[in-house]
């Protein structure tokens, strides 16, 4: 790694003198935290210490975490919001100027705690979904850590120092008091797990300091989990398994998505036989199915639907970690079949109404149908009645995305399953004249309700395809146009005269 490169003689005066310190002094003073010396403008230690400074300003405090009923911190107001964000902000400009200034400050450490402390701060804004991110926040601290990341990289040793401290003294601690009976201290599945005890976790916030002390450890872990590589998710193995399990226990539907997330990232990353020796691929599974059901009314549908598909993700990719060979198959598809009838089908039949929920529900489908293959045929039954009561429904037209998901759904069963296809061809074919008619008398039909049109009339010309076999599907097909010159176009091709 080559020498960096000394700090200007100006360069501790301009920050000290420019807006963003003086803002950044003022709030350190407010949260009790002591000056940072700078005697000496030029000492690399001077810069580390500031820096230090900056990033424990900075940090994200209680006042964004979640609410207790119990514990009550100093909640930011709508009013002071954008304030305390722009105050972050400045504090991210403030590293930025530090690290063009003296490269040397973000990039050249082993891992100690002033480094750890420094990555943490800055990873605590990758999540532009967090309240206290802005957008040039986000775009500020991605730079940081990329230019960080890029000079230790070459140093696979301090790279991985870096990775297992911030797991080891950020992230351990905070969710040490959440512990699950189902784990062992090594993170492996337990044999005989004990009854789980009564947790007092909102009489005692204390009890998860990570989501009422410290919200922006959540990010930070998941940041980790997105950079570390399959050696280092083996190595670190006990200090990733419990938190990600704890995100998933936790009754808050924005932490199950949290943990959903962090276990995608994971999973990527895994080796099946990791997942085999521990026996944790059955805990994740089993962790993960009831979150199929959370459904409205009794969860609200902006919480449902980012949930669903977050999790349907998670199961087919834990489907593909789990058992990834050829030979074991048949077990990916026994998953797999499980999902689909507990989480799709009785999803439907709970929430079939809400038509966001819906569509959402047969855009997995789609992802079942690639997934299974041919071995989907085993749920047409079930599955092609659903899909014909969305085509046919007399409110249909009033929210064409699920008409077009509808459509696109059909389509791919008939590409992925066209051998028994021919069977169903009667239903799914009336269903979709059924609804490319209403859709062709709808007046000032928009371009949305036109784009499913033609998407259906490519379905009937698939399905056409596919049973040219069949010598008397054509004459059929010209049979029913006929009798309705209206349908001339669709069954045929052909304008009515």
């Amino acid at each position: 790694m080559p020498p960096a490169s000394l700090p200007p003689d100006d360069l501790i005066g301009q920050i000290t003198q420019s807006p963003e310190y003086q803002t950044l002094a003022a709030e350190a003073h407010a949260r009790g935290i002591a000056d940072v010396s700078l005697e000496d403008s030029r000492d690399r230690a001077t810069i580390a210490r500031l820096r230090s400074w900056v990033a424990e300003t900075i940090l994200p405090t209680d006042a964004f975490a979640a609410k207790s009923p119990y514990y009550e911190p100093a909640q930011v107001s709508s009013v002071n919001v954008e304030r305390v964000r722009s105050l972050k902000a400045a504090g991210l400009r403030l590293l930025v100027r530090l690290q063009l200034g003296c490269p040397f400050v973000l990039g050249d450490g082993d891992g100690d705690e002033d480094e750890v402390l420094a990555i943490t701060c800055l990873a605590s804004f990758t999540d532009e979904r967090d309240a206290w991110v802005t957008r040039g926040a986000y775009e500020d601290a991605r730079v940081l850590l990329s230019q960080t990341l890029g000079r230790i990289k070459g140093s696979s040793k301090l790279y991985q120092t870096l990775m297992t401290q911030i797991l080891r003294h950020q992230v351990k601690p905070l969710f040490a008091k959440s512990k699950t009976p189902l784990l062992t201290a090594q993170g492996r599945k337990a044999i005989y797990p004990l009854p789980a005890a009564f947790e007092t976790v909102d009489v005692d916030a204390g009890n998860k300091l990570w989501k009422y002390r410290s919200p922006h450890i959540v990010t930070v872990f998941k940041w980790v989990l997105e950079q570390i590589d399959g050696p280092l998710v083996e190595s670190n193995w006990p200090l990733i398994i419990p938190p990600i399990l704890t995100l998933l226990d936790d009754a808050s539907v924005e932490c199950k998505i949290r943990g959903c997330e962090s276990l995608l990232s994971l999973l990527k990353k895994t080796h099946s036989s990791l997942l085999e020796r521990t026996g944790l691929g059955e805990v994740f599974h089993n962790a993960l199915l009831p979150l199929l059901l959370y459904l409205p009314t009794l969860t609200p549908e902006e919480e449902s639907l980012p949930l669903l598909e977050v999790v349907y993700t998670t199961l087919i990719e834990l489907a593909r970690a789990r058992h990834p060979a050829d030979g074991q198959r048949h077990l990916r598809l026994k998953t797999l079949d499980q999902v689909f009838r507990y989480g799709i089908l009785q999803g439907y039949s709970h929430a079939g109404e809400h038509v966001k929920i819906a569509n959402l529900l047969l855009h997995k489908t789609t992802s079942m149908v690639h997934e299974m293959g041919i071995h989907f045929v085993k749920h047409l039954n079930r599955v092609l009645p659903i899909l014909s009561s969305v085509l046919v429904a007399p409110l249909g037209t009033a929210y064409p995305p699920l008409l077009m998901t509808a459509v696109q759904t059909i389509q791919v069963i008939v590409l992925y399953a066209w051998p028994r296809v021919p069977f169903h061809k009667a239903d799914i074919l009336e269903s979709l004249v059924i609804c490319w008619h209403k859709i062709d008398e709808e007046k000032g039909r928009s371009r949305e309700l036109e784009n499913v049109r033609q998407r259906i009339e490519e379905t009937v010309s698939l399905l056409a395809a596919i049973s040219k076999k069949d010598a008397s599907f054509e004459d059929e097909m010209q049979a029913l146009a006929d009798a309705d010159p209206r349908l001339q176009r669709l069954l045929t091709g052909k304008e009515s005269t």
